[in-house]
């Protein structure tokens, strides 16, 4: 998963066939995805489509959810389950760019700010090279229709 524990860069989760957590990753994981449809269309209808305004709204507003709720879950110590649904279900289904933005803000925290500027740039370049990619396959695939 990448989703390191704040405070503690070095520590990462272990993946689990834990089939509670997995389902309430699952259920945590719908509830993410309905709500990214209605914040989503909320905000474009609110704010128009000059520019794409519901996905920079669901990526700004899931980035403060990772970022509180990483705080509050360890504070209050809750059982695995609840961070693995509100983190990894909810928000790892209403958006990816939050726990992105935690790890490079967990990167430069913990004194490593080459490491972090790599991850950040890389990540955008990478990541729109891989768009442009899949769209040019896919392109070439349907035979120019897409």
């Amino acid at each position: 998963m990448g989703l390191v524990a704040a405070g503690n860069l070095g520590s990462r989760r272990r993946w689990s066939q834990n089939p509670v957590t997995v389902f309430v990753v699952g259920v945590g994981g719908a509830l993410g995805a309905i709500s990214r449809y209605y914040v989503s269309a909320w905000a474009s209808t609110v704010a128009g489509d000059a520019l794409p305004w519901g996905t920079f709204t669901v990526n700004v507003v899931g980035s403060f959810a990772l970022g509180f709720l990483l705080v509050w879950l360890q504070a209050l110590a809750p059982n695995d389950e609840v961070r693995q649904f509100a983190v990894v279900g909810v928000l790892g289904s209403f958006t990816t760019f939050s726990t992105f933005s935690y790890e490079a803000v967990a990167l430069a925290r913990a004194g490593e700010a080459l490491r972090a500027s790599g991850y950040l740039l890389g990540s955008v370049v990478f990541g729109v090279a891989a768009v442009i990619l899949g769209a040019s396959l896919a392109t070439a695939i349907a035979g120019g229709r897409g």
